[in-house]
């Protein structure tokens, strides 16, 4: 198998995915919470895709396969484990 930047290139769509709901899930968190992120998710999803070597339309792809449809109703990772809670702890831990 072939490597692009460290990733294995069957995996890259994988990680992207990954770190999509993420982003996403960090941003509607906020959302919900009246702040607002920039820049987005979207954009980070293509700033950071673009450097793991995938095109842009093979970000829309990604951003638009089944896999990634709940977007909107993503979570950060932290939310899962401690809720709101954990999710103002990590925020205010970065200042």
């Amino acid at each position: 198998m072939t490597h692009v930047n460290s990733y294995r290139t069957g995996e890259r769509s994988d990680a992207f995915i990954l770190l999509a709901r993420e982003a996403f899930g960090w941003e509607n968190w906020a959302a919900i919470n009246g702040h607002y992120l920039k820049p987005s998710a979207k954009y980070l999803c293509y700033q950071t895709g673009q450097a793991m070597g995938l095109s842009c339309d093979r970000i829309e792809r990604i951003l638009a396969c089944k896999q990634s449809k709940s977007l909107k109703d993503c979570a950060p990772a932290i939310y899962r484990y401690q809720g709101d809670t954990g999710c103002w702890l990590k925020v205010l831990s970065m200042f």
